[in-house]
């Protein structure tokens, strides 16, 4: 036999004795086992301590023999009142529930719960008695309705309530095979209900599957919460006497909260709903009570509910392996795991906690974290901290919890009724006028917004102007409203928040920052420095300032925020701003920072939310952008294909957050030259885009505008071309001429016509995005000074070299002054400028400019880098200016060796370097090499451009002159006869 089991044994016949008797049982039972002996003490001290409270009416052993003797008083066709009864639909200890008809005055099915009077004593009386007229207060659609209520002839109470003709909610949704998100929508209607029931001061004390019917209607179906009748009525017009009764416990033990089974808790409150409500999401998610696995006995049930934490759903899914739950919920065992995880698993967690401050405080916050989670917001519940785990585990450990936990199993099956006294009452009464009187504030602060948004959209007739208004017209049309706020600054600030993060979705980030100052301003005023809202209104201003491309302003504020939410406490908010200040670390070129950033923040979400939470899938993504702007191609694909993969599996290939995934993976394979799968990655978002969200949308053209891209860097610059302007003039109509979008999408078209060698036209439309940048972003916006970039880029393959340098100075100096002298952007425009003063012949002054930039690139990226490569093939072009021809031959076969690495033999970086060294060769009178890298090039290019491109031609002219040189004058020869044409 068990220590507890003995325990409990001893405990239970010395409970029959008392004085002498007992201490001569307790010392011949227990005798030298001083363990049994505490253990059975601190038993009959709880049980002593219960009886002296009133909290025992009658000896324990004659409890459990009266409720083991059923005896049922009336049967199907009998009449109670005006109500015939028809059958049995429930039965238990307390009464049986019967399916009856109610005769008068209307005829309708009803349920009849009849408590038999032989189970019951006057106390019970009065507090029915009270109760029935607190459930009289309930009305909701999601409360079984009481109808009536009285006695029989022979004493026995009876509740009439609404019959509901369902079964029970997990049934329900089991035998349809509902989803996670249509179980959800049900438990929020649930969760309404009992909203409802806590305002009206009732607390139900037994939600349970069985409690929670759904029915069929042409609403759809509908949740019936039933039986409170167990309920206590927390509302001080009760009958007093009544209220400062004593009751007892009763209800399921597997759904109980701790509070219920151990009184050294305390009594149960509002909060012990929203446990039985946590029970409850936990059987419609994972399909099983954590705590009835093992058809365990009641005293180790009790023991677990009291002492021991749930598991996490996802983990009791994983640990049972494969079940009917996943089928049942239109899953594999593994993607239902995966579903639960993190955001699920933390919600039921917090509901289920031992310690009542720390579950939800409502029925309604519970639902509206279910709510976040649907729209994928932050949610609310967190892990808890590890100090809070220690002490947990302490305090759970305190001796004679168990002799508690078995106690209170006696009086759960020795006792009928409920415990309330009079100053818990009060308590119960001031937590519900508290509830209610934030109930009213919130509904009126609905109120309130339903008006600004009928204002709002009210604001500008469409009907009178004739057309449809955009957003930014019927923004502009609200905005005199903003000043008249100044009374509800709550709400101002929401709106004015609201405007700038609208603002910056357009690409007006001038009109953004403007609104997003005020909404900061006025929270600081009203909410102080450091209060929540606050801090969000502070990270949405520095992300605006990113778009602008202030990086010093945007990133003191990223560290302002970053700070103060550490000393908030919430270990998830301050993973959001610390991603927040790495991205802007990211923008100025500090990569190291950023990368460490974002590496904390990968693992620490990866521990608090899961590997496949979308904040932890965010960090990975971040990270290998952050990877690969550095050069670590390698890794950035690696982390890539992780992220996509999980997003995939976790939300869906359609999910946004997987399309975007999927765009970052094919950006960092196309830069790594494998075009066909960047190309195909590209078309698959475009597809998908152009399907889900309709082929206009502004997220479909950026997609195609990607592909456009990839297409021009596998040289079919003329389908390049035919999808920029087909997207161009798409976004020309829907988003406007000067929407950042439309300027990008130009942007790439004149790169296209560049490479197409239409270089007029080219020269034109840099020039439009430049001018276009400069009026909508501002002169010394990122975006404004990468279209000065692509117009010197026009100018010096127009060999206008002069006004190449002339705005290649301009620009590396507001480059240097704006972002630092070591940013990506001021290195390219280096590098830029560098190779304009090399046509010029201001030979110096480029080759100091080159290597400066091969200095900074190889330090930062490494010397394989792709951006490397480039400025060290510009280097040696101008090296090859000054006669240097063999340092610049030593550049650039070691820059070939590189390339060939890193980007692979046929990527255009390597066949420039090819033919970059074969010239150099032929320079230094090595033929023999030159010749071996000049048919090495021509392979390269056949494969790429084909044997009719120009560029083919003159390669092939360049080889037969190398022959020649070399005297090889009969391969020079049949060469030259073969690129005769017949």
């Amino acid at each position: 036999m068990s220590g507890e089991r003995r325990t409990f044994q001893v405990y239970e016949a010395a409970l029959a004795l008392a004085g002498s008797e007992r201490q001569a049982f307790l010392e011949r039972e227990c005798g030298s086992d001083l363990e049994l002996r505490r253990a059975v003490d601190s038993l009959l001290r709880s049980a002593d301590s219960a009886a002296s409270d009133g909290f025992l009416d009658k000896p324990v052993a004659g409890n459990i023999k009266a409720l083991g003797a059923v005896s049922h008083r009336h049967a199907p066709g009998d009449r109670i009142d005006r109500y015939q009864l028809q059958q049995v639909i429930g039965e238990g200890g307390f009464g049986t529930v019967y399916l009856a008809l109610q005769t008068e005055p209307v005829q309708r099915k009803v349920a009849l719960k009849l408590i038999r009077s032989d189970h019951v004593d006057n106390s019970f009386v009065r507090r029915f008695d009270s109760e029935r007229q607190a459930l009289a207060l309930l009305n909701h659609p999601g409360i079984a309705q009481i109808y009536d209520a009285g006695t029989t002839p022979d004493g026995d109470p009876f509740f009439v309530m609404e019959y509901v003709d369902g079964s029970s909610i997990t049934e329900y949704c089991d035998q349809r095979q509902l989803t996670i998100e249509e179980r959800l929508a049900l438990f929020q209607q649930v969760c309404a209900a009992v909203q409802h029931a806590h305002q009206k001061g009732v607390i139900h004390r037994d939600i349970k599957p069985s409690n929670v019917l759904v029915a069929e209607s042409d609403d759809g179906p509908t949740p019936k919460v039933i039986d409170f009748g167990i309920a206590k009525a927390t509302d001080l017009s009760i009958d007093q006497e009544t209220l400062a009764t004593a009751g007892g416990i009763l209800g399921s033990p597997a759904y109980m909260s701790p509070e219920q089974l151990d009184p050294s808790v305390g009594e149960a409150d509002t909060r012990t709903d929203v446990y039985g409500l946590g029970m409850l999401l936990y059987q419609l998610l994972a399909g099983a009570n954590p705590f009835s696995q093992g058809s365990p006995s009641i005293v180790d049930l009790i023991r677990s509910v009291v002492e021991k934490d749930a598991l996490r759903p996802s983990r009791l899914v994983r640990d049972l392996g494969d079940s009917d739950a996943a089928v049942d919920r239109q899953l594999h065992t593994e993607d239902l795991a995966r579903r639960l995880e993190s955001d699920l698993d933390w919600i039921v967690i917090r509901s289920l906690d031992k310690d009542r401050d720390r579950r939800y405080e409502s029925p309604a916050a519970l639902a509206a974290d279910i709510e976040r989670v649907i729209a994928h917001e932050p949610i609310l519940a967190r892990p808890p901290s590890t100090i809070y785990q220690v002490a947990k585990f302490v305090r759970r450990h305190r001796l004679g919890v168990a002799a508690a936990a078995m106690v209170v199993f006696s009086l759960v099956a020795g006792i009928v009724g409920t415990t309330l006294g009079l100053l818990q009452a009060r308590g119960e009464a001031d937590r519900a006028a508290k509830a209610e009187l934030k109930a009213t504030q919130e509904a009126e602060s609905a109120r309130q917004t339903v008006e600004l948004l009928q204002e709002f959209l009210g604001s500008a007739d469409p009907s009178a102007q004739g057309r449809d208004l955009t957003v930014v017209e019927l923004l502009q049309a609200f905005d005199s409203r903003l000043d008249a706020m100044d009374d509800r600054p709550r709400i101002k600030s929401r709106l004015l928040g609201t405007y700038g993060a609208t603002y910056r979705g357009l690409g007006l980030y001038g009109e953004a920052v403007t609104y997003a100052r005020q909404s900061l301003e006025l929270l600081k005023r009203e909410q102080g420095e450091a209060h929540p809202d606050t801090l969000a209104a502070m990270n949405l201003l520095g992300q605006i300032l990113v778009e602008q491309g202030q990086y010093d302003e945007a990133r003191d504020i990223h560290e302002t925020v970053l700070k103060r939410a550490a000393e908030l406490n919430n270990p998830e908010l301050e993973l959001t701003y610390q991603v927040s200040l790495a991205e802007v670390l990211t923008k100025q070129g500090n990569y190291d920072r950023a990368e460490i950033l974002h590496r904390e923040a990968m693992r620490s979400r990866q521990e608090l939310l899961g590997e496949a939470h979308d904040h932890t899938l965010h960090s990975m993504n971040r990270l290998a952008l952050t990877l690969w702007a550095q050069g670590n191609s390698e890794e950035a694909e690696t982390l890539s294909r992780t992220a996509l993969d999980l997003r995939q599996r976790h939300f869906g290939e359609d999910h946004p957050s997987t399309l975007s995934a999927m765009s970052e993976l094919a950006l960092v394979v196309a830069d790594a030259g494998r075009w066909e799968e960047g190309g195909q990655l590209h078309g698959e978002v475009a597809a998908r885009r152009s399907r889900i969200l309709g082929p206009e949308h502004r997220k479909t053209l950026v997609a195609r505008t990607n592909l456009a891209w990839v297409r021009g860097r596998q040289g079919e610059f003329a389908v390049a071309e035919e999808m920029l302007r087909e997207v161009f003039e798409i976004q020309r109509r829907t988003l406007g001429p000067d929407h950042p979008d439309t300027l990008a999408t130009l942007a790439n078209l004149s790169s296209a016509l560049v490479q197409l060698g239409r270089l007029d036209e080219a020269e034109a439309l840099a020039g439009q995005t430049y001018r276009g940048r400069a009026s909508v972003l501002g002169e010394n916006h990122p975006q404004t000074l990468v279209a000065m970039g692509d117009l010197i880029v026009v100018y010096s393959r127009q060999r206008k070299y002069e006004q190449a340098a002339e705005m290649g100075r301009s620009l590396l100096a507001r480059n240097r002054e704006a972002r630092g002298p070591e940013h990506p952007a001021t290195v390219t425009t280096q590098q830029n400028l560098g190779w304009a003063l090399g046509r010029l012949d201001q030979l110096d002054e480029a080759e100091e400019l080159l290597r400066g930039a091969v200095e900074i690139r190889g330090r930062i990226l490494g010397q394989e880098h792709p951006r490397t490569l480039t400025s060290t093939l510009h280097l040696a072009t101008v090296l090859r200016q000054q006669d240097n021809y063999h340092e610049a031959l030593d550049l650039t076969t070691r820059g070939m060796a590189a390339s060939r690495r890193v980007r692979g033999p046929g990527h255009p970086g390597t066949l420039r370097f090819l033919q970059a060294s074969a010239e150099l060769h032929a320079l230094v009178s090595e033929f023999d090499k030159a010749a071996a890298l000049y048919r090495e090039l021509l392979e390269g290019l056949d494969a790429q451009v084909g044997a009719e491109h120009p560029r083919f031609i003159k390669t092939r002219e360049s080889l037969i002159q190398v022959l020649r040189d070399a005297g090889m004058h009969d391969d020079a020869e049949e060469l030259s006869q073969s690129a005769t044409p017949t």
